[in-house]
Parts: C-alpha cells; structure tokens; sequence
C-alpha cells in the first residue's frame, strides 16, 4: 500500500488572531496607548475578543484585561487610563 500525502484545501496560512508585544525601558512611561492603536491597526484579524496584559518593570505582578467585543468598546479612554505597565501585550482574537 502507497503512502498518500493528505493535503488541505488551503495552500496558504490561515490568518485570524493577532498577537504582539511593546517594551519601554523607562518605567515611569505607560505602553497601554501604543497597544491600544496596534490592537487597533490589527483588528481585521480578529473582531471577536480583545485583551492587553501589563507589567511594571519590578512591579508585583501581571495585569491582565480582556473581553469580548471590538477594541475601541472595551478598552475605552477610562479603561486605559487605569492599565499602567511598561512592558505589554496584545491579543485580537477570532473563533
């Protein structure tokens, strides 16, 4: 019996979510506003949830937001005015 390669209906990577990360070496300075517009400049691939996770370099620890919904309607000006780190990241995510 021959080995048969079973191949994909796609040739080519399937794109949904996005992930990245921002890093400042001043902590007295706050990324939550660069995540924010990156999570916003990549939200094509992903409407459904967003999220940012910060820490403040020798902080006590990881804070974490995330719901569902677009962007711009969970991390409101409020929202981020309260998320303070210099070290962070993104996540958009689609299902």
């Amino acid at each position: 019996m021959a080995f048969k390669e079973k191949k994909n209906k796609r040739d080519k990577p399937v794109e949904h979510c996005a992930v990245f990360g921002v890093t400042c070496d001043d902590i007295g300075f706050s990324i939550s506003k660069y995540l924010y517009n990156g999570l916003i400049a990549l939200q094509h691939r992903g409407q459904e949830s967003t999220g940012i996770s910060v820490l403040k370099t020798g902080g006590t620890g990881i804070y974490t937001y995330k719901k569902k919904g677009l962007v711009s309607k969970v991390l409101n000006k409020k929202r981020l005015a309260q998320i303070w780190g210099n070290v962070g990241i993104g996540h958009n995510r689609y299902a």
